[in-house]
């Protein structure tokens, strides 16, 4: 695992790239880093074999998020910007997993999305409750109801590796 500070905060970075169908990656591998917060200093990290963990020290010490699959390779963890309770995890065969209080429990909402190989899941900034998920070989689905229902929005048949907003400037 690498952290990368920039004025306090932990960014975003891929340890290792998705594997593709017909690979799996090393147990333990970390999938993905995010920050929850710059003034908190929490941070995720999705892992190909051991779920979600989470660090309240920028990562000195961490703590498995309970209830995340743990079979299959976690692509992404991500907090949401408009409710710090809220996370948003998922991957191949996880399919797209949200928890409203902290990590504490978990509601699999991959239902209505045409598989539940996930290679990206983003958090709007700007919409509240509007998630993006890329399902492997099908459009990047919408959902603005924090994913409890979904629609196909673009991209069809394509691979999307990864889902990013540009901040304003």
């Amino acid at each position: 695992l690498v952290n990368t500070q920039a004025q306090g905060a932990i960014f975003g970075m891929k340890v290792n790239p998705p594997p593709k169908p017909d690979r799996s990656v090393k147990e333990g591998d970390v999938i993905q880093v995010k920050e929850k917060s710059r003034a908190m200093a929490t941070v995720i990290a999705a892992t190909s074999a051991d779920g979600a963990l989470r660090s309240a020290d920028t990562g000195a010490s961490w703590e498995k998020i309970p209830g995340l699959p743990t079979k299959h390779t976690l692509h992404y963890a991500r907090f949401d910007p408009h409710d710090a309770n809220r996370l948003v995890g998922g991957g191949w065969e996880a399919g797209v997993q949200v928890s409203e209080d902290g990590g504490a429990t978990w509601t699999d909402r991959t239902n209505g999305l045409p598989n539940r190989q996930i290679w990206s899941i983003a958090i709007d900034p700007d919409i509240p409750g509007r998630l993006y998920a890329a399902p492997y070989l099908a459009p990047v689905h919408v959902s603005d109801d924090n994913g409890r229902t979904w629609r196909p929005r673009f991209f069809e048949k394509a691979i999307v590796y990864d889902i990013r907003f540009l901040p304003h400037t």
